[in-house]
């Protein structure tokens, strides 16, 4: 459920690699997927708005950021953009919050949650403020999101035909697992909400991407593949999206689905940097990590020599600018050297 590595050959390089695999990777398609998140707004402002939920599926915040900006502008008291760009800096699968720059965005729209709701027109979008007050309030984690996850199952209760609540809430209930921990009942709770919506709408980004989370665990991976099949065809130039498939294939030893999953991911990851101007080190060396590992299972020796001497040239270069992962940046360039010397002991 969380980016973690493949869990073979205790190649700490695979584990560390993927710590380079930070936030805001992907590569966008101009509407991968298709939901259906209806507000009281329309028009330009409504698309950009739901662009932004589907880059949030995708896992692609900095694209949802500027979507969800893009809607303001284009209505400056379009309370639900505010929303939406509150959620893109909660990331909640890979542990990462930036809560004041969430409750900066809230504060934009209004000082107070009183303020905010009465900003929202529709009584469905205040049960949506309703739900995300809690999960940027103070409070632990946990119980931020669990706050979070029991208030969208009042707006999926309340409004049966709302789809994103639900899938929003499968989200959530995944985050209240503690990172590394298993929770059967909670993941299989959020499998079960996710799957249902993939089967009114299998075209639902949200909806493919939490399934494939939510049986995750190395014991029902084989309950994803449906939605492995689906969801690297919805976002075809995200990489996240493209890696997320590997999580079903991988435990079941699909190697050659797995490989072909994550080199069209780190692909896509190295392209949108090329494309947007972004440094170096974003992208996807988490699924590098994963492929390094898939090659050696098919065999391929070159190419996993190949996928370590990238990480390698990486990190000689001096490109990583994260100075939070300085450490792990040297240290990927140790395990690099490593792992060739491992592949080296095999005959190409």
């Amino acid at each position: 459920m969380t980016r973690s590595s493949p869990p073979v050959l205790s190649l700490t390089f695979l584990t560390l690699l993927a710590l380079l695999g930070v936030a805001g990777l992907g590569a966008q398609s101009p509407q991968p997927g298709r939901i259906s998140f209806p507000t009281s707004e329309a028009g330009l402002a409504q698309a950009a708005f739901e662009r932004g939920v589907v880059y949030l599926h995708n896992f692609e915040y900095d694209e949802a950021i500027l979507a969800f900006r893009e809607a303001q502008k284009l209505s400056p008291g379009f309370a639900m953009a505010f929303w939406g760009e509150a959620l893109s800096y909660t990331q909640p699968l890979w542990y990462n919050d930036q809560l004041p720059r969430a409750r900066d965005v809230l504060t934009r729209l209004g000082p107070t949650a009183a303020a905010r709701a009465g900003k929202a027109p529709t009584a469905r979008e205040k049960a949506y403020f309703a739900a995300i007050e809690p999960l940027f309030g103070p409070g632990d984690r946990i119980v931020r999101f669990r706050a979070f996850a029991d208030r969208l199952a009042v707006v999926a209760r309340d409004y049966p035909g709302d789809d994103e609540a639900r899938v929003f809430q499968a989200l959530a209930l995944l985050a209240t697992i503690p990172e590394g921990t298993r929770n059967p009942e909670i993941s299989l709770k959020a499998g079960a909400l996710a799957s249902d919506v993939l089967k009114r709408n299998p075209q639902h980004p949200g909806a493919a991407h939490y399934v494939l989370h939510a049986y995750d665990d190395g014991e029902h991976n084989a309950m994803a593949l449906p939605a492995a099949r689906i969801y690297a065809k919805l976002a075809p130039q995200s990489s996240h999206a493209l890696h997320m498939p590997s999580h079903a294939f991988l435990p079941l030893g699909m190697w050659d689905e797995a490989a072909a999953s994550d080199e069209a991911s780190f692909a896509a990851s190295v392209a949108w940097v090329k494309r947007t101007g972004r440094t170096v080190n974003q992208q996807d060396f988490h699924s590098l990590s994963w492929l390094h590992y898939e090659y050696l299972q098919q065999g391929r020796f070159a190419k996993a020599r190949e996928t370590a001497r990238k990480a390698r040239e990486v990190v000689r270069k001096g490109a990583l600018d994260y100075t939070t992962i300085a450490k792990e940046a040297q240290a990927v360039a140790n395990l690099a050297n490593t792992a060739e010397q491992v592949v080296d002991l095999v005959p190409l």
